[in-house]
């Protein structure tokens, strides 16, 4: 299993702000009063706003930096539905071998899991890549990794095919390259994605 169990509690190393909710439930209830009026609430009807307001956080997309990565870590940052939200600390890229590797690249499903260790989060889901959400999703006879979740840690040796959440990517004594304010990136996290339901995920390397 691929879930992380760290000896300790990550540190929480600095304040990180958190970015504008945007569209207000004012707005959101002055279109639909007009959407009524002019025919109804069909799909064809919607506008942007009632759709974004209706379909919330579907999709997350980690971005690995080449820059940042290197034998020791992959770095790179996390937007939820093509926003900057944070950024992701992981496991060098090892060949997708047990407990050593961060996940493959590709697209995945992230499915709903209380972490033991970390409580409410998700955890990555894409058999054709290896990865099953939890234990009981792997079939009879097949070898793969699971329990590949999103929680905090600071520094890479801290997980185990999991992707860290931060503010920054800075050097962190005594360990060095890493994400700080972990545990408040993390909560605010799953502040955002709610229930957990119906979330996708992709990874792709970048610059």
């Amino acid at each position: 299993m691929s879930g992380v169990r760290p000896t300790q509690e990550c540190p929480d190393l600095t304040d990180s702000s958190r970015r504008p909710l945007g569209t207000t439930s004012r707005d959101v209830r002055h279109t639909l009063a007009q959407r009524k009026r002019r025919g109804g609430n069909s799909p064809a009807n919607k506008t942007g706003l009632e759709q974004r307001a209706q379909r919330s956080i579907v999709h997350i997309t980690i971005i690995r930096s080449r820059s940042l990565s290197g034998p020791t870590g992959t770095f790179g940052h996390l937007l939820i539905d093509g926003v900057p939200f944070s950024a992701t600390c992981e496991q060098p890229w090892n060949d997708n071998m047990l407990n050593a590797s961060c996940i493959p690249l590709g697209e995945y499903k992230l499915l709903p899991y209380d972490s033991p260790a970390h409580g409410p989060t998700v955890v990555f889901h894409n058999p054709t890549l290896g990865i099953y959400g939890t234990p009981s999703t792997i079939p009879a006879g097949v070898t793969g990794r699971s329990l590949c979740e999103i929680h905090n840690a600071n520094w890479p040796f801290q997980l185990r095919g999991c992707v860290a959440v931060g503010s920054e990517i800075v050097d962190i004594s005594p360990n060095g390259q890493g994400v700080t304010s972990s545990v408040a990136t993390f909560h605010a996290l799953m502040m955002k994605l709610g229930n957990r339901l119906g979330l996708t995920a992709t990874i792709q390397a970048g610059d």
